[in-house]
């Protein structure tokens, strides 16, 4: 089973309707984040998908793509 789900399109200004730019790909049950920009957790949870991560993918070498790792890492199942 494969599933996508974009949690995030505000490129590197978030608004309230728009999160920074990341994503979710579940594959066979397991969750990995294409990037993980600062308050993945709130985007995350407004999609019901808890604190349940497999990997991170980081697509570019900016700093915002994983600015929210540390915070994950405290949130994480």
């Amino acid at each position: 089973m494969f599933g996508f789900t974009l949690l995030g399109t505000g490129v590197s200004r978030p608004t309230p309707q728009r999160r920074l730019t990341a994503a979710s790909v579940s594959i066979d049950g397991d969750r990995y984040l294409l990037d993980c920009p600062e308050g993945i957790q709130i985007a995350l949870q407004r999609h019901g998908f808890g604190m349940k991560i497999d990997g991170i993918l980081a697509t570019g070498q900016h700093l915002e793509n994983l600015l929210g790792v540390p915070g994950l890492l405290t949130t994480l199942d």
